[in-house]
């Protein structure tokens, strides 16, 4: 069996720590390379913990290698404080570390980001969103995938009211968003982290999926 290497960045949201799960019990992958923080309390041999002073990233460059590099890193405006720390978190820190990657010879990514991302919305956060794949883009991996859900369902550490409200929404009125709006339903987080390990182990022609097909491509 070949030796397979994840690199995996964002491991304590709730994508993250859906993946990490994931990849534990996935007999594909032979280790991960996770950079994070502080270390999580995860006796696996899979699992290769980093703790990173993420201001400080070129100091880990030549720990950043591997055979795919999953970017699951993101926050909100009101967490960050600022639009210029929600920036950091959401654009630069990922396309840091990806053309670190890429420079290490990581030739597959795989980013978390937004349904409705565009580069040229008038909305801060899918600008942002919009932004981070365009630059991506332009690195040069042979295959990279943007996974777009729509609001992430499940339980999250951190408690955010916004997304609280609407997972309450989203159940309440789930019935009603058929058609154009079924796009719009809420995706599980562990839906996500199923479709990203799915676009690597198989392989798609289109680099971006959004929530429609997360969830079909993941109850198959």
């Amino acid at each position: 069996m070949s030796s397979n290497t994840a690199i995996v960045f964002g491991s304590t949201g709730l994508v993250g720590t859906e993946l990490l799960n994931l990849l534990i019990d996935d007999n594909y992958w032979t280790k991960a390379e996770v950079f994070l923080r502080q270390a999580l309390p995860i006796t696996s041999p899979k699992i290769i913990q980093h703790v990173t002073n993420f201001d400080q990233i070129d100091k880990y460059a030549h720990l950043i290698k591997g055979d795919v590099i999953f970017i699951c890193l993101g926050t909100t405006i009101k967490t960050a404080g600022s639009q210029d720390a929600f920036r950091y978190v959401d654009y630069e820190l990922p396309v840091k570390v990806a053309t670190l990657a890429h420079e290490n010879g990581v030739k597959r990514l795989v980013l978390i980001s937004s349904l409705g991302a565009n580069s040229n919305s008038s909305n801060f956060y899918l600008r942002t969103k919009g932004e981070v794949e365009e630059k991506i883009k332009t690195i040069g991996f042979s295959h990279y995938y943007f996974l777009r859900p729509s609001l992430l369902l499940g339980s999250r550490r951190e408690k955010r009211f916004g997304e609280k409200l609407g997972k309450v929404f989203m159940q309440t009125f789930k019935i009603a968003l058929r058609g154009k709006l079924r796009k719009y339903r809420g995706v599980q987080a562990s839906d996500v982290a199923k479709a990203m390990n799915i676009v690597i182990q198989k392989g798609l022609n289109e680099n971006i999926i959004e929530s429609e097909k997360i969830i079909e491509m993941t109850q198959i």
